[in-house]
């Protein structure tokens, strides 16, 4: 697993440490304590408790797990994270264009345009486009 408290900032610069550190102590801390409440009401043994507890479960169990995989697929290039997929993962490129030593250049800068806050001139380009 990813998480612990010396490995939030492994994925830094791409992913903020503190980020990292926040959706795990808290966001994903919700779903484990939810998870926990729902099984300790089910344990208990009333039946009319157990089955008003039982979409919390669903949902508190979905959001741990989901969380769980998260982590676990979210690992640095030092813990074996990272790299070109393979086994089911690896789709046969139908051309050249498309494999993945072709793809990754062009893919990675992209999250990077979109989160970047344009520029005055491209403000007032897209301004002038959408009052026409």
């Amino acid at each position: 697993m990813l998480v612990n408290a010396d490995d939030y900032g492994a994925l830094e610069p791409y992913i903020s440490g503190k980020i990292m550190e926040l959706h795990h102590k808290k966001h994903h801390q919700t779903y484990v304590s939810g998870l926990n409440s729902a099984l300790d009401t089910i344990a208990a043994g009333d039946p009319v408790k157990a089955a008003a507890a039982a979409p919390l479960l669903n949902f508190h169990g979905g959001g741990h797990i989901n969380h769980s995989l998260f982590w676990e697929n979210l690992a640095p290039a030092s813990r074996e994270g990272g790299g070109e997929p393979d086994g089911a993962l690896k789709v046969r490129p139908s051309s050249p264009s498309t494999s993945f030593h072709h793809m990754m250049p062009r893919t990675n800068p992209i999250p990077l345009r979109v989160n970047r806050k344009p520029s005055p001139r491209t403000s007032a380009r897209t301004r002038r486009s959408s009052s026409r």
